[in-house]
């Protein structure tokens, strides 16, 4: 949706003017430090299916923090589109039973600036909390390679990465694996059907259900709602190589639009812009991919808890939404209702995500509390050769859902 221009100011500045009230937004880099325990990355209370280890505050809790920032597909590190991370940076394809569970969505991220097109709609203190989300990661990031030993450039899958030519960094915001494989189907046999089977001397599924719609009332509708991995977009039509898993449920990003709509991933390349600005609630993880006993690879991500494209239109405070005051809720209620009465368009009907999740774990604490590692910035950023697979090719991890 469209907002008339002077609206469309005042929105991204009310929006980010909340966000900037929230206590989880990330304000000052040494200041979020302070907060997170000694005893950082480590595994959670209960593991992780994937095997990370995260980052925790002195509390206990998940670490996670807000930031604006730009979202920008048209990026170099940005594998939004067609087949998500399974493209490497040349733009080829490599999709296989491992890849293809590994499947995830990498957004590239820009920091706000004062040069930004869109600066003049900035409230202050947004550009500051926008660079101090890069200074904070840099230094964890910094503080990880004192910790554990640094390795080669092309051993480590980074967050913040650089355009040398620019002399600018951006982020890498990536998804959880985004495909949930179908559950084993459960076949009802009824207790009055022994003479059918007895019937059959060679008994399949496909025939015992075959045998069990005869006489039944019709089966449920299936869910047309849920995206799968055959609604994908597939240019290449690689996902008719994997014919039992085009059923498989996407498990959509947590990316809101501007009405707070969860924006399915089968539709990023018609509902989600090529350019927005975006208020980013995500949390570090980490793995350390070990071949005997020595670190081989390591690989951080900044995984999104929740993505609001800026601006949005307000409504009533939900989990994960950032609510306007009172005062700027009215008078821009007031505006928009006389825009809608002479706006023309309709927006079509979309399924409402039933509640935006939040992923806290509250966990506790660990070891006695140490002083907290700090480092200066650590500025090499390396894009993988192949994301998909993180660099597990052929090395000691956990096996799981995969990294």
């Amino acid at each position: 949706m469209s907002f008339p221009s002077d609206l469309h100011a005042e929105l991204v500045k009310a929006n980010l003017t909340e966000l900037l009230k929230d206590p989880f937004t990330l304000n000052s880099a040494p200041d979020f430090l302070q907060k997170l325990h000694s005893n950082n990355p480590r595994q959670p209370t209960e593991r992780s299916r994937d095997g990370a280890e995260k980052w925790f505050f002195k509390n206990g809790s998940l670490a996670t923090f807000k930031f604006p920032a730009t979202l920008d597909r048209r990026g170099r590190f940005d594998k939004s589109s067609s087949y998500f991370n399974a493209v490497n940076r040349n733009g080829e394809v490599k999709l296989d039973g491992k890849s293809l569970r590994n499947l995830k969505a990498v957004f590239e991220l820009r920091p706000l600036g004062d040069d930004d097109q869109w600066a003049y709609m900035y409230p202050d203190g947004a550009v500051t909390s926008s660079q101090q989300a890069v200074a904070a990661i840099l230094l964890i990031e910094g503080a990880l390679d004192e910790k554990r030993g640094r390795l080669p450039d092309d051993k480590q899958t980074r967050i913040v990465r650089t355009y040398d030519e620019e002399d600018r960094f951006v982020f890498t915001l990536t998804s959880k694996s985004i495909l949930t494989e179908k559950p084993e189907e459960v076949i009802h046999v009824a207790s009055s059907s022994a003479q059918q089977l007895a019937a059959e001397t060679s008994l399949s599924p496909s025939k015992v259900k075959r045998l069990m719609q005869v006489g039944s009332p019709p089966t449920e509708a299936r869910d047309n709602e849920t995206p799968r991995l055959r609604d994908m977009p597939n240019p290449e039509q690689l996902f008719r190589d994997f014919p039992t898993h085009l059923n498989d449920v996407i498990k959509a990003p947590p990316i809101f639009d501007d009405h707070q709509d969860l924006i399915s991933p089968t539709k990023y390349d018609l509902n989600l812009p090529r350019e927005s600005i975006a208020i980013v609630e995500a949390y570090l993880c980490t793995w350390e991919i070990k071949k005997g006993g020595k670190t081989e690879r390591r690989v951080m991500h900044l995984r999104p808890v929740n993505v609001q494209l800026v601006p949005f239109e307000p409504k009533p405070a939900q989990e994960g939404t950032v609510p306007l005051t009172q005062e700027d809720s009215q008078s821009l209620q007031e505006k928009r209702r006389s825009i809608k009465a002479t706006a023309s368009s309709s927006r079509a009907d979309s399924t409402r995500s039933a509640a935006k999740r939040r992923a806290l774990d509250s966990q506790h604490e660990g070891s006695k509390p140490k002083k907290i590692l700090q480092s200066m910035p650590s500025s090499s950023a390396v894009d993988d050769v192949m994301e998909c697979d993180d660099g597990k090719d052929g090395s000691e991890f956990v096996e799981a859902d995969d990294i």
